[in-house]
């Protein structure tokens, strides 16, 4: 089994009601829920004119490959209705994969870690949550470092909405997959 972090985002709809299914039907598809973060309310990035984001990471173990994440990630963002129109435009779901075991991989279809990952507070602040000394493979430095420079410029974009227990107690109430 490897270890997968994943990136959750959704600002239209019941933005935690989607996150919440997105997790579920992951589980379904076989993936194993190693921890959650909680969930956090953040300013949009990129294109800005555009509704308040949920975000949150989940650590998961998957026995495939990450190109098998890839599409099952991609399976259920189009399951729930996710439309690709404008570049970091509104979503009613996203799903990123951050990491994926200790791979790093660069290509077309696919970055890992992700491309972007040491530049955004929402993926830095929930990824370091569930674990703070988490490194980078490229370069083994600490996510907690790359959050470190980012605190004192953008602290202001994100704000706590759910914690994790809560996230967890809701999920379990959602899905009869979770153990």
């Amino acid at each position: 089994m490897y270890e997968a972090y994943l990136a959750f985002g959704s600002n239209l709809g019941d933005r935690k009601k989607i996150i919440l299914t997105a997790i579920d039907k992951l589980l379904q598809k076989g993936l194993i829920l190693h921890k959650i973060s909680s969930l956090y309310e953040t300013i949009p990035y990129g294109y800005t004119e555009q509704p308040i984001f949920l975000n949150c990471v989940g650590s998961f173990l998957f026995g495939k490959t990450s190109y098998d994440l890839l599409e099952i990630t991609q399976g259920i963002e189009n399951e729930l209705g996710r439309k690709r129109t404008i570049k970091w435009g509104p979503r009613n779901i996203d799903i990123d994969i951050l990491l994926f075991a200790e791979q790093v991989i660069n290509k077309d279809d696919l970055t890992i870690p992700h491309y972007d990952i040491q530049n955004r507070l929402f993926f830095l602040i929930p990824l370091t949550e569930i674990n703070p000394d988490i490194e980078d493979p490229r370069n083994g430095l600490k996510y907690r470092e790359y959050l470190k420079r980012l605190m004192d410029s953008d602290v202001d974009s994100i704000k706590l909405f759910t914690d994790k227990e809560t996230l967890l107690f809701e999920l379990k109430k959602l899905s009869e997959h979770y153990i």
